[in-house]
C-alpha cells in the first residue's frame, strides 16, 4: 500500500483497506444481534469457527506466485525491525499506539456489562453500540482517505484525546447519549489505524518497511490483551461504566502527554525516489 498510490496516494491506500474492517464491523454485530434471537450462542458461536475454517481454506489454497517482473528485495538494505524502531520517532509513535490500545482494552470487558447490567440491555443492543461504532469508523476513515494535509502526527494526537473524550461519559449518561458517543467515538476512532501506518511508511524506506511493520505487529499484539487483563478486575470492582470513563480519562492524559514529549525527527534522512519521503509534520 506504500507504493500504491505513491506518497500522494498513500494514505488514501491505508484508508481503503481500514475502511473494509469498519464495514465487517458494521454488518457483524448487527448480524449476530438478530440472530441471537433465535439461535442459542454456543451455536452461534460455532457457525463463526466453521466460516473460519472456510476462509482458512481459502488462504491456503490462494495463489502466492510472484511476478517475474517484480523487483527483489535487497536483503543487504533491510535492517532489523525491533532496531529501526529504537529510533526516536518510531520509538514515540509505537508507545503512543501501544499504550492507546492498552487503554482501549478495558473497553471489551466493560461494554458488554455496561449494557447487560447497567442497562438491563440484551445481545441486539451491544450489536448496535458496535454498529453504531464502525458506521461512525468507516465514514471518517473514507474522509480521510481524500485528504492532503500533512499535519499527521497532529491529527493523530487529536484522535487520542477525541476517544478519550467520547469514553467519559458512560459513567453518568443516559443509553441515548452513549450510544451517541460511542458513535462519534468510532468516527474520531476510525482515521486511527491508517494515519498511524502512514507515518510508518512515511518514515522508513522501502526496503525496511516490511521488517519495521512485523516488529511494529509483534510489539503492539499484547497491548489490548493486556488492557482487557487489567480491565476485568476494574469492571469487577467499579462497575462496567466507570471503567469506560476511567479508560477515556487515561487516554485524555495520554493524548496531553504524547502532545509534549513526542517529537518527529528533526532530520529527514536522503533516499532514492523509490523510497517513500518523511512527512510528519514538526509542531
Amino acid at each position: 500500500m506504500a507504493d500504491l498510490g505513491g506518497e500522494d496516494g498513500r494514505l488514501a491506500a491505508n484508508s481503503l483497506a481500514s475502511a473494509q474492517v469498519s464495514l465487517a464491523t458494521i454488518v457483524g454485530p448487527a448480524l449476530a444481534g438478530l440472530l441471537l434471537a433465535h439461535i442459542a450462542p454456543a451455536w452461534l458461536l460455532g457457525f463463526d469457527a466453521v466460516t473460519f475454517a472456510f476462509l482458512g481454506v481459502q488462504a491456503w489454497r490462494a495463489r502466492t506466485d510472484t511476478p517475474s517482473t517484480a523487483q527483489p528485495l535487497d536483503a543487504n538494505a533491510a535492517e532489523s525491525g525491533f532496531r529501526l524502531l529504537r529510533r526516536s520517532d518510531l520509538l514515540g509513535l509505537i508507545v503512543l499506539i501501544w499504550l492507546f490500545f492498552f487503554l482501549y482494552g478495558p473497553v471489551e470487558d466493560a461494554l458488554p456489562v455496561y449494557v447487560a447490567r447497567d442497562l438491563h440491555g440484551h445481545a441486539g443492543l451491544l450489536g448496535a453500540y458496535w454498529t453504531s461504532f464502525g458506521v461512525g469508523a468507516r465514514a471518517s476513515t473514507l474522509l480521510v482517505g481524500a485528504l492532503r494535509h500533512r499535519a499527521t502526527r497532529r491529527i493523530t494526537l487529536l484522535i487520542v484525546a477525541g476517544w478519550g473524550a467520547c469514553l467519559v461519559p458512560f459513567a453518568f449518561a443516559p443509553a441515548g447519549a452513549t450510544l451517541v458517543s460511542f458513535a462519534v467515538g468510532g468516527f474520531v476512532y476510525g482515521p486511527f489505524i491508517p494515519l498511524t501506518y502512514a507515518l510508518f511508511q512515511s518514515v522508513t524506506t522501502t526496503a525496511n518497511l516490511p521488517s519495521v511493520l512485523a516488529a511494529r505487529s509483534a510489539a503492539l499484539i499484547v497491548a489490548a490483551p493486556l488492557g482487557m487483563a487489567v480491565g476485568g478486575p476494574i469492571v469487577a470492582g467499579l462497575g462496567a461504566g466507570w471503567t469506560l470513563t476511567m479508560s477515556g480519562g487515561a487516554t485524555l492524559l495520554l493524548a496531553a502527554v504524547a502532545s509534549a514529549v513526542w517529537r518527529p525527527s528533526q532530520h529527514a534522512t536522503r533516499a532514492p525516489s523509490t523510497l517513500v519521503r518523511a512527512t510528519l509534520d514538526t509542531p
